[in-house]
This record gives C-alpha cells, structure tokens and sequence, in this order.
C-alpha cells in the first residue's frame, strides 16, 4: 500500500506543470538536427518523405554490395520525385555522380534549402546520396 501511496504521490507531481508543451511527437533524429525533408514539388511544395542520418540512399534497384541498414534504402523512384530539399541544421547531404557512393557531384551544407533541385540538374547527375550527421 505505500508503494502505491509513492507512485500516485510522483504521478501527481509530474502531472502539477499540466501536459507536454508539444501536441506532436519529436523524433529523436528531429532533436538532433539530422534529417533531410523531401518535397515532390518545388518551392517545398507536396512532402514526399523524411528522412533521418545518417544514412545512404542507392539509386539502384538491387545494390550489388551489402550496405549498412540496407533495408532502410529506397529504390530508383525516389529519386525521380525529388523536386526541391530543405537539410536540418546538424545534416549535410552529399550526392554523388556514380553508384555506390563514387564521384561527389553536389553537397547541400547544413541548414540550407533548395527549392528547385532541376536548376542544379539533379536528376541527371545524381546516382546516389548520402546524409552524414555534423555537429
């Protein structure tokens, strides 16, 4: 019974502020700084996915290496969708000219947006990416 006294005594205190601040759950990677926000359209335009660092994006259908977290790449579409970028403040992306990470061929820097990737010729120069965590 007093251990249950205890536990309602503490339930009480961290309820005495009233709720979170937030209404929305924070990913730990959004915490951090480390993400990358893809739009299908340009100017930000139609979200097309979120994704945190680090990690490595293969333009291939079927990379012929093993990569780490492998199951968290996506095929060739995405790269077709891509339309303009907004990088986190703690994240840089790094794309490359050739297939398994060769030739860099354009770094969006930390912080920076991009709203219309097809200026820099994006879809023709890019085969895969990378999105490395900065601190």
């Amino acid at each position: 019974m007093k251990r249950l006294s205890l536990f309602a005594l503490a339930l009480a205190s961290g309820c005495a502020n009233g709720p979170p601040q937030r209404d929305v759950f924070v990913p730990p990677y959004a915490e951090k700084g480390c993400w990358a926000r893809l739009y299908a359209g340009t100017d930000f335009a139609l979200p097309l996915r979120e994704l945190e660092g680090p990690t490595y994006i293969e333009a291939m259908d079927a990379a012929p290496v093993r990569l780490p977290e492998m199951e968290k790449t996506t095929p060739l579409p995405l790269f077709r969708d891509i339309q303009s970028v907004v990088v986190g403040p703690h994240a840089k992306l790094v794309a490359y000219a050739e297939p398994l990470f060769r030739e860099p061929a354009l770094t969006v820097d930390r912080g920076t947006s991009v709203p219309d990737l097809g200026r820099l010729d994006f879809h023709k120069r890019v085969e895969s990416f990378e999105l490395a965590c900065e601190r």
